[in-house]
């Protein structure tokens, strides 16, 4: 009797597997968590937002245009994850006369979907990679992702996309509506249909999971080709009724104009030059400056899941990239490197990891892809069977081929683990993990310098309470126009009169107070030669420079 039987040994495997994983989610969140501890003062776009969320009923939010709250300020939003910002900063009632909203209120949406969106796609690797290091992988590249670590602590929609679409993904699979299944196909569009509501980016991942459903349907039953008409007829009918009620209403030529560079040229002749400059920053936005080397293992897995006859799966990660481009074509949707695509990010993450095991595996057996499974292996013994987080119903990828002894036996009786897999040549082994080690530590490194003190976000609170307290009743203080709206979150209400929201007034009042924040070398730039022009009447003395604001008396 060996001390240890294999079924003792699997259950070790995957328990040291399933803490590594929790470590994983453990360090990214604890990443957003320590940004968030910062309580650094709103951005423009965060207060615009917050400024309708706190002055407008929850009927307003969703019905009605979100007010301007100065020039270039408009701002847009899915409608339950405005009420939802709105719960969590006053409630259900009307806020409070002189109300503050704090930032950690404010921030708590985006931080809990930012975590969440962690464990969905931890979940999701699960599912299609099974218990390899790979999917420790994918689960990095969105851990500690810049973009994704910095929107967990920006109130806007962006954390949520990242959540719904790691979740919807997840749940494709789980109810193997990737595989063509009726049931689970209406069972994604049902929960699409819902939280279309509180992330639009919800159109895009349900197209994507529908077009690969799509591709089953040549070989299939009336009964899934009826469920695919269904599911697509209740998510139109969410889609219609959001639009009509929020989307069109908060439809602005701003907003057009602030993306007009993420949509194809007049032009035919500067179409090449846009498709390959936006692609490039979309792949390059979630770990740049390198992020743009997780192309190939992303192509490489779309190939591998195709030929491992897994295309309606490798479409449903992927097909949100092409749906964007459409969208961007029809100029309803800006395609390129920004926070509206960081929902693509996992099933990016996972295309990456399946791409480079794919590498691995087929370097590993002398290029020789046809020897491998073209079909998806069953579920190994206890997995798929309990429901929990990191269970799966269809099972992993396919693995390599069972070992093989020199006098030709499989080992049947070895449990299937990495050790017991075919050694990688070295040079192998360093080149498909070079890759992804780079871009997580890249993204890693750039992610705790969100959080260091060294980084810093916008903060015009102490330069504004510097004026505050040193001003007259009678000196007016004058706000750049984009931190005016900050500053008005932050003004007593009994005087705001004294708040003036145009840093253009010719000639400038005296005596008054310059306040601006400072988040760009070039805004630090702008109140200096605006203080310049006005020397002599600036007064050096009463001046105030930190990392986040900056205010002056003028004289």
């Amino acid at each position: 009797m060996p001390p240890f039987s294999l079924q003792q040994d699997s259950l070790a495997a995957s328990r040291r597997w399933l803490v590594t994983m929790l470590v994983i989610v453990v360090l990214g969140s604890a990443l957003r968590a320590a940004l968030y501890a910062r309580g650094v003062s709103f951005w423009g776009d965060e207060a615009c937002l917050l400024v309708n969320v706190i002055s407008k009923t929850s009927t307003e939010l969703v019905t009605t245009r979100l007010d301007s709250a100065g020039p270039n300020t408009t701002q847009a939003g899915p409608p339950l994850f405005l009420l939802a910002v709105r719960a969590s900063v006053v409630g259900w009632g009307p806020a409070p006369p002189m109300f503050v909203p704090s930032e950690y209120a404010a921030r708590a949406v985006p931080l809990a979907c930012s975590v969440l969106s962690i464990l969905l796609c931890a979940a999701l690797a699960r599912m299609v990679l099974g218990r390899t290091h790979w999917a420790f992988a994918a689960v990095l590249l969105l851990a500690f992702s810049p973009p994704a670590v910095a929107q967990a602590n920006n109130v806007k929609q962006y954390s949520g996309d990242l959540a719904i679409a790691a979740g919807l993904l997840a749940l494709a699979v789980r109810s193997r509506a990737t595989d063509g299944s009726a049931r689970g196909l209406l069972l994604v569009a049902l929960t699409s249909a819902t939280t279309l509501w509180i992330s639009h980016a919800t159109a895009f991942v349900f197209g994507a999971i529908s077009l690969g459903f799509l591709v089953t349907l040549a070989r299939s039953t009336a009964r899934e080709r009826v469920a695919w008409l269904v599911g697509n007829a209740i998510f139109a009918g969410s889609f219609i009724a959001m639009y009509v009620t929020s989307v069109s209403v908060q439809t602005d030529e701003y907003l057009k104009h602030f993306w007009l560079e993420k949509f194809p040229p007049a032009s035919m002749l500067g179409w090449p030059t846009w498709v390959v400059e936006n692609t490039w920053e979309l792949f390059n936005y979630f770990h740049a400056p390198i992020g743009i080397l997780l192309v190939p293992p992303i192509v490489i897995g779309f190939v591998s899941l195709k030929r491992a006859g897994r295309l309606p799966l490798a479409i449903a990660l992927a097909g949100p990239v092409g749906l964007i481009f459409v969208a961007a074509v029809l100029r309803q949707y800006p395609f390129g490197g920004t926070r509206l695509a960081l929902f693509t990010l996992p099933g990016l993450a996972i295309l990456a990891a399946v791409g480079l095991r794919a590498c691995a595996s087929e370097v590993a057996h002398g290029f020789h892809l046809k020897q491998l499974p073209l079909s998806p292996s069953p579920a190994t013994p206890g997995e798929g069977r309990g429901g929990g987080l990191f269970q799966d119903e269809t099972g992993p990828l396919p693995d390599p081929p069972p070992r093989v002894h020199r006098r030709g036996a499989e080992r049947a009786d070895e449990p299937d683990s990495e050790q017991h897999r075919p050694r990688l040549p070295t040079v192998v082994r360093i080149g498909a993990t070079t890759i992804m080690t780079m871009v997580i530590l890249v993204g890693a490194g750039r992610a705790i310098y969100e959080v260091s003190p060294m980084s810093y976000r916008s903060d015009v609170r102490p330069a504004l309470a510097y004026a505050l307290a040193r001003r007259t009743p009678t000196e007016p203080i004058i706000v750049d126009a984009r931190s005016s709206v900050v500053a008005r979150l932050y003004w007593p209400a009994a005087d705001a009169a004294s708040l003036i929201f145009s840093p253009d007034l010719n000639p400038t009042p005296s005596p008054c107070w310059l306040v601006t924040d400072i988040n760009s070398a070039g805004r630090l730039k702008k109140i200096k030669a605006r203080m310049s022009e006005l020397t002599p009447r600036t007064d050096t003395t009463h001046s105030y420079f930190d990392r986040g604001g900056a205010a002056a008396y003028v004289r």
